[in-house]
């Protein structure tokens, strides 16, 4: 079992630490950083579903692998306010 101590001591990266810890649930309110969703074409209705269709995917998939990094860096800045004082 790794202890907190192992932590601050630096044996295990923080950030590799937190992110394998990280909640298997993503919360709703968690939105990935990622390009724009495409603009509707109604010129090109089956263009329009395709890009959609695919900023979907890449929607899904970045959230799922952002999600980890950005509730480790959330956990780090804890650990660092929680040392200042």
């Amino acid at each position: 079992m790794i202890t907190d101590r192992q932590i601050y001591d630096g044996d295990i990266g923080a950030r590799a630490y937190f992110v394998a810890h990280a909640p298997a649930v993503i919360p709703e309110w968690f939105h990935p950083t990622m390009r724009e969703r495409p603009a509707f074409n109604a010129g090109n209705l089956e263009k329009s579903r395709v890009e959609l269709e695919e900023w979907q995917a890449e929607y899904h998939r970045e959230r799922s692998f952002q999600w980890p990094l950005v509730w480790a860096d959330a956990m780090i800045a804890q650990l660092q306010k929680a040392e200042s004082k």
